[in-house]
């Protein structure tokens, strides 16, 4: 069972996480064919966007852990509807009973019959009790004060149904506002996230020692790329949303045609032998690619109902103005009424404290891989394309990962809401062991790959890929496994202890970095010394992980509440 939900769920996203790697050593592969000069200048800048791609990903956790608890609230909701509904009924058929039993009861002991009185009064506006014995009388206004407690049980009943009724539909545009809000925040976050690697790009790309006979050309391919960064920022969103919805199909659809195309696009501008456009070329297919993929998103998310678009305030300056000033005043006042609904979404769920700590998380995360790549760019051309080059293997077998993480997103919250704590315990504890089983297994593959040096013919840059076989197999096995124990973590609502714990490990790094500058013979000494440092990363995070598990116990806390299962 447990297979079947991963692959259900973790397969599809597998496949979405390869397109970015795969693109990605598609531009590292052309510029190679450029020359070993551009080859290392493209490590830094991606480096940069790989930065970028994590901050986005961060929206896509958070949004798929938020739409499965939404998810999950809403099944709940309906059942306890269904039992309401059965409960009611069963109520209104018992006071019908009632009725007619005291009718019966009324009529027995009277020598006239009470519905015949009871209907001579209706005609005069009011009853009558006109030539009734006293026990006929009596009779009547029991049989009155029944009809009136039946009423007063059927006004009850109707309320109770209006009241669930509107219960139901609050619940149900609880889900399209949380959609909507996730996607209008994370193109907001994208675009200011361009809007800074743009202002940067220049004292960034020096502090990453990119080679001045290049740094031109590759602040261009970071303006021109940063173009599709809030759209990708967008897709992520909506990838979230619907494996949230335990729907990994339609995003693996979306990515792969788009991706495909995007390739295609890419192999065609930047390759030599075709357009030779350069890295400019590949970064403005990649920004292409990630708009078009945006649309696909967007029309699926709108042919669900997904997008509620709450309507602007009625403004009659705007009625006067001309057609064209009119319609984009328009559109500015739907922008900003968007903006407020995503903004108060984003505040009641709590989304935005958790997109807060994963944002940190991310930073600091992708903050050591920049820091990494920087201290190999300082040591040389040929230093700076092996570690692009051995960079690019980590990356693209570290996206293997992905099943068992996302699995963890979209499982574990919604057996945590539902109160089924030893469920989740054994799914976590089935999730982690998969994930160690996986790392073993990726640092055998990366090892291999690396040794191979697939991605550029240089015969200096093949020799020095020789010397950190070992470090980027241990680096990617200790990378694989704590990547899967971060994804129970963040199911558990644990966020914050993770964008703490990151933080404090980037400014960890940074110390060993510079003692590794500082003393050669630290870590081995040259580029594979510092791979040896990131690896120190990888494992320091698993011991982190482990113990905050140990000693936290987030899957047992509520346990004693009789809530487990």
């Amino acid at each position: 069972a447990l297979f079947a939900q991963i692959a259900v769920l973790g397969l599809p996203a597998l496949v979405n996480s390869c397109i970015e790697p795969l693109l990605s050593s598609a531009e590292t592969a052309c510029a190679a064919k450029i020359g070993t000069l551009y080859l290392a200048a493209l490590a830094p800048s991606t480096s940069l966007f790989a930065f970028a791609a994590e901050m986005c990903f961060s929206m896509s956790v958070v949004v798929t852990t938020a739409i499965a608890k939404v998810s999950a609230r809403q099944s709940s909701s309906r059942a306890r509807g269904g039992s309401s509904a059965k409960a009611g009924a069963s109520e209104h058929s018992s006071g019908s009973g009632n009725e007619q039993d005291a009718t019966v009861r009324g009529r027995g002991g009277s020598g006239r019959m009470v519905g015949e009185a009871e209907h001579t009064g209706r005609h005069a506006g009011e009853y009558t009790d006109i030539a009734q014995p006293a026990e006929g009388k009596t009779a009547n206004i029991h049989t009155r004060q029944n009809a009136a407690a039946i009423v007063d049980s059927q006004w009850s009943t109707a309320a109770s149904s209006a009241t669930h009724s509107q219960s139901c539909a609050a619940d149900e545009d609880e889900l399209p506002r949380t959609i909507t809000a996730a996607v209008t925040a994370s193109f907001l976050s994208g675009a200011v996230l361009a809007g800074v690697l743009v202002a940067l790009a220049g004292p960034l790309l020096r502090l990453m020692n990119v080679p001045s006979e290049v740094a031109p050309l590759v602040r261009l391919y970071v303006g021109v790329r940063a173009l599709g960064l809030p759209f990708f920022a967008a897709s992520n969103a909506a990838e979230g949303v619907f494996v949230g919805q335990r729907d990994g199909v339609t995003p693996m659809v979306a990515w792969t045609f788009t991706g495909a195309a995007t390739l295609a696009m890419l192999l065609a501008a930047a390759h030599p032998s075709a357009l030779g456009l350069g890295l400019p070329g590949a970064a403005a297919a990649i920004a292409l690619g990630q708009v078009v993929t945006a649309a696909a998103f967007a029309r699926g998310l709108i042919k669900r109902g997904w997008l509620l678009w709450p309507a602007p305030a009625p403004d009659a300056r705007i009625a006067g103005r001309r057609p064209l000033a009119a319609a984009v005043a328009a559109a500015v006042a739907t922008g900003v009424a968007v903006c407020r609904q995503a903004a108060d979404v984003l505040v009641q769920t709590r989304m935005s404290n958790e997109i807060s700590w994963l944002f940190l998380g991310a930073f600091s995360r992708m903050g050591t891989y920049a820091a990494i790549t920087a201290s190999a760019s300082a040591l040389g051309v040929i230093p700076g394309a092996t570690h692009k080059v051995a960079l690019e293997t980590f990356w693209l077998f570290y996206t293997f990962t992905e099943p068992v993480f996302t699995s963890c997103n979209a499982l574990l919250p919604r057996e945590l809401a539902a109160g089924r704590f030893k469920s989740a315990r054994r799914l976590r504890n089935a999730l982690v062991a998969l994930a160690m089983v996986l790392g073993a297994v990726l640092a055998v593959a990366g090892a291999g790959v690396t040794s191979l040096a697939v991605y550029s013919d240089d015969p200096l840059v093949t020799a020095a890929l020789a010397k950190l076989v070992i470090p980027v197999g241990v680096t990617l096995g200790l990378a694989a496994t704590a990547y899967g124990v971060e994804g129970t973590i963040i199911g558990a609502g644990e966020v914050g202890y993770l964008g703490r714990t990151h933080l404090r490990d980037f400014f960890v790094v940074l110390v060993l970095l510079k003692a590794h500058e500082t003393v050669p013979a630290f870590g081995a000494g040259g580029l594979a010394g510092i791979w040896w440092v990131l690896a120190l990363f990888q494992g320091l995070r698993c011991i982190q992980h482990w113990l905050h598990l140990a000693v936290k116990r987030p899957f047992h806390a509520r346990v004693s509440s009789g809530s487990a299962a």
